[in-house]
């Protein structure tokens, strides 16, 4: 397990363009105490733009993927709604 886990995170850091280490440091960095009271939904993408690029991007290519593999799926992307 440990050996798939550091696999992975080669992986992603190759495909983000940075080292594990710089990874885990920015992983390390976004962790919140209480995540109720911290980032999230629009304030996340306010302030971290390529998190929700990379999610975005995820849920087409998986859908891309499974339509290629002849199944016809339909991704939903739900987005806040924010007002004043």
């Amino acid at each position: 397990e440990m050996q798939t886990r550091a696999i992975i995170l080669a992986s992603l850091a190759n495909q983000l363009d940075t080292t594990v280490d710089e990874l885990k440091e920015q992983v390390k960095a976004a962790e919140e105490v209480n995540p109720m009271l911290g980032l999230r939904g629009c304030r996340l993408g306010i302030t971290r733009p390529s998190i929700i690029e990379m999610q975005t991007r995820a849920i087409i290519e998986a859908a891309l993927n499974v339509i290629d593999s002849g199944i016809d799926a339909k991704a939903d992307i739900m987005l806040p709604l924010v007002g004043k």
